[in-house]
């Protein structure tokens, strides 16, 4: 098993036909990864029958809780990093905007 965290510093919202099949997501960006992924390891005939063995957090609430079930170390390290990287964009963004 692996957990894999990441950021994205620039999500998408999802359209109505998005939101009706996955009315917890909030990331476009997520969902079509996830599809994207899925759908290699299908091509790749590393899928067996219906199993799914990829699962990703619907929103930001989701993935902070399974990152929490890791320990507060582990929670406060990406806390951290995400903030860090949240504080950076807002820097990059204000750059470009003079």
């Amino acid at each position: 098993m692996a957990l894999v965290v990441v950021f994205d510093p620039s999500p998408k919202p999802l359209n109505d036909e998005d939101m009706k099949r996955q009315p917890r997501m909030t990331n476009r960006n997520n969902l079509e990864a996830k599809y994207r992924y899925r759908d290699k390891i299908q091509d790749g005939g590393l899928k067996k029958s219906d199993y799914n063995g990829v699962h990703s957090s619907d929103n930001e609430h989701d993935a902070w809780y399974y990152i929490s079930l890791l320990g507060d170390s582990y929670n406060n390290k990406v806390l951290a990093e995400v903030e860090s990287r949240r504080e950076h964009k807002k820097r990059l963004e204000g750059l470009l905007q003079v």
